[in-house]
């Protein structure tokens, strides 16, 4: 009974303390403030006639571009002739022919400028709920798109972006979060958005931002992308049919052993299996689950943007139990320790000389790269086309991408500035690809010097560990990344991602914790019942610390900074000993029911997908957010809702990437491997040799 209780809560625990978006800290809405805190500008500098049909000839002299000062003053004039046509009255004592013939003069005038009264009602307004942090003043998307549509205006949507400074804080001093008013307005596509910004900032006393919905044409990389993608399914499929409709040739000819390496037959059915080529069952449930709350528990952070009541999102802070979806950095080495563990145990059966090694390291590339480019490539050639919208603007992903592509292939984009990587969750597949490839060696190492290794990987754990905590301490920086009452400096946020969140040589410490606990893994025998149940209770009151250690940090004043900094030290490598341990208790038949449950064949294939899941959740998070017209009112449900249907769609996805990319471009490489083996080795015993370790390391990709 307290087995079964110790992991409900466990899991519990579990399921609700993590996030593992990089970039949405430095990218929240201002906090809601009450409507009085509006420090609302005045145009100073703007000298307005006496009528609009002055202005209509001041228009002309304005200090912009000749194109885009004649779509400036065909705003403003059209709106002058309206006003007039509707001012204007005919003399009733005039005859019938002049009376009809000035109706119809100003028919004609009210018609052909009404286009300028649609322009003025989509100009963005106050919304309601402003206090609830509804800054999106958005104004009708749909008619400035209607206007364009229409030939009466060229005109593109556009966004100022405008920070409001709180009325209740002294105009001098600095204000670490400002109000962001986003003010939507259809602005000429004749002038550029650098052109509209120095303008409009030249009538403003704040500082503002203006940004327009980018090109809907596709450019030509763009094109040529989904060229080469329709090219390649073209193949897949021929080679399906092939590999499908002539079953007795398969087995002779090249040409249909290439065939069934891209069928989505063949890959299909290895993708969704549930034949286990290793005894690490439960480890396979962990990262089933880890990926699910990780993917769950982000809608919460990403979804701030996108809401009309930011207030949500800062009363849960203050809820003792949602401590749990704030307190998140983490889970993911929780994460980072099972992969460690998993890779350490299967990997001492293929490494029997260094030559394997490097093999070992081209298997491993093969199954993260291809998705992880076609990812890249998608994200800075496609994605910021698929919609439109007022809250659709990711020029400034597109732009991480297109600048920084290079640094992800390589993976090394954690060396650099957290704002230089493309995917959010890019840093964690670099910290496990530079992680596997010290695994693999010291692996191979422990063989034969196994207590110099484990030695020297508890040294670097200590080390680790002691300059997190001098860091953490010295540089006064917050201990974990959350929402917290008062808000935590921008300075000391973007500093903590820089030096802790991303760097191996702060997060190797659950890497090492995983390496370290695969020497326990000798015996199979059941634990007794009275140890079982003493370590449940000790993991259950340590994860409790670990979660709600830092709950009076987030909602009331912070704490002494050396405890901080303890934790910031600690937590990391503490979090990974416990699902560490509780997959130890799974491997000595001391879990229970709980245990069983994650040795569940239906974990096998969802495994295989968990890190491209988690890359492919966050463009699906913020194409649903983003697509929409108007921010949603969030409520927990409705988060949910939107979380589980973001994680069935990404596992979709995965799957289907998987299946057609992925898998196809290994076993190619795999098929034109095995044929330069036998070309270029003289000896059968070798062949067959090589060929083994080949298959067990293709088991073990498949078992991932």
């Amino acid at each position: 009974m307290m087995c079964r209780i110790s992991y409900v809560v466990l899991f519990h625990l579990l399921l609700n303390a993590c996030f593992a978006c990089l970039l949405c800290p430095l990218h929240l809405p201002p906090r809601p403030r009450p409507i009085d805190h509006f420090l609302l500008p005045s145009v100073e500098n703007l000298e307005l006639p006496e009528s609009v049909a002055v202005l209509c000839n001041n228009t002309k002299n304005l200090p912009l571009t000749n194109v885009c000062g004649q779509q400036v003053s065909e705003i403003v004039c059209s709106i002058s002739e309206f006003i007039f046509s509707q001012t204007t009255t005919c003399n009733t004592s005039d005859s019938q022919e002049r009376c009809v013939e000035c109706l119809q003069r100003k028919s004609v005038m009210t018609e052909k400028n009404f286009w300028a009264i649609s322009w003025l009602d989509s100009l963005g307004k106050m919304p309601p709920a402003v206090s609830e942090g509804n800054y999106y003043w958005f104004g009708d998307y749909e008619q400035c798109v209607k206007l364009k549509m229409s030939g009466a205006f060229d005109g593109r949507y556009c966004q100022v972006l405008l920070e409001i400074p709180d009325a209740t804080i002294f105009p001098n001093c600095l204000q670490e979060d400002p109000l962001e008013i986003h003010l939507g307005f259809c602005g000429p596509t004749a002038c550029s958005v650098k052109e509209l910004g120095s303008f409009l900032q030249s009538y403003s006393q704040y500082k503002l931002k203006v940004q327009c919905e980018s090109s809907s044409e596709w450019p030509f990389p763009a094109q040529l992308f989904i060229s080469l993608v329709t090219i390649w399914i073209t193949l897949v499929i021929a080679g399906t049919v092939l590999d499908s409709n002539d079953k007795e040739q398969l087995d002779n000819g090249h040409v249909m052993e290439l065939a069934r390496c891209v069928s989505l037959r063949s890959n299909g059915q290895k993708s969704l299996t549930t034949k286990r080529e290793h005894g690490y069952h439960s480890i396979q449930g962990i990262q089933v689950l880890s990926t699910v709350v990780i993917v769950t528990a982000n809608c919460y952070l990403i979804m701030m943007p996108y809401i009309e009541n930011v207030v949500f999102s800062y009363e849960n802070v203050k809820l003792f139990y949602m401590h749990l979806l704030n307190n998140f950095t983490y889970h993911i080495d929780g994460l980072i320790a099972v992969h460690s563990l998993f890779f350490a145990l299967v990997l001492r059966d293929v490494l029997p000389d260094a030559v394997e090694i490097k093999k070992q390291y081209v298997w491993r590339l093969l199954h993260i790269l291809p998705s992880y480019a076609f990812l890249i490539l998608f994200m800075t050639l496609i994605f910021d086309h698929l919609s439109s919208g007022p809250m659709w603007n990711h020029g400034e992903m597109v732009a991480r991408c297109s600048s920084h592509w290079w640094k992800n292939l390589l993976f090394i984009d954690n060396f650099f500035g957290a704002e230089e990587t493309c995917l959010d969750s890019g840093y964690l597949i670099s910290l496990e690809v530079q992680f596997f490839f010290f695994l693999a060696i010291m692996v191979y190492l422990s063989l034969q010097h196994r207590n110099v290794i484990i030695t020297a990987a508890c040294s670097g754990l200590i080390c680790s560990i002691i300059y997190t905590f001098l860091i953490v301490n010295t540089r006064s920086l917050p201990p974990s990344i959350m929402l917290t009452v008062d808000p935590l400096p921008q300075h000391s946020v973007s500093t903590f991602l820089d030096m802790i969140y991303t760097k191996p040589w702060t997060r190797c410490s659950p890497f090492l914790i995983g390496f370290v606990f695969s020497f326990l893994f000798t015996k199979k025998s059941r634990i007794s019942k009275i140890t079982a149940t003493v370590i449940h209770i000790i993991l259950i009151g340590v994860a409790f610390c670990v979660a709600f250690f830092l709950y009076p940090y987030a909602t009331e004043a912070p704490a002494e900074g050396v405890l901080l900094s303890l934790y910031a030290a600690l937590h990391r490598p503490i979090w990974s000993v416990i699902v560490c341990m509780t997959i130890y208790l799974c491997y000595r038949r001391s879990a229970g029911e709980f245990g069983t449950f994650l040795e569940w064949r239906l974990f096998t294939p969802l495994a295989k997908q968990s890190y491209v899941v988690l890359l492919i959740s966050e463009p699906v998070f913020k194409y649903l957010f983003s697509s929409l017209h108007r921010p949603f009112h969030a409520t927990q449900w409705s988060s949910l809702y939107m979380a589980l249907g973001t994680l069935v769609l990404s596992y979709i996805i995965a799957f289907t990437l998987d299946i057609f990319v992925t898998r196809p471009i290994r076993s190619l490489i795999w098929c034109e491997f095995e044929v330069t083996l036998k070309q270029n080795s003289g000896s059968r015993q070798t062949v067959e040799s090589e060929a083994r370790l080949l298959g067990k390391t293709s088991e073990i990709e498949d078992a991932q």
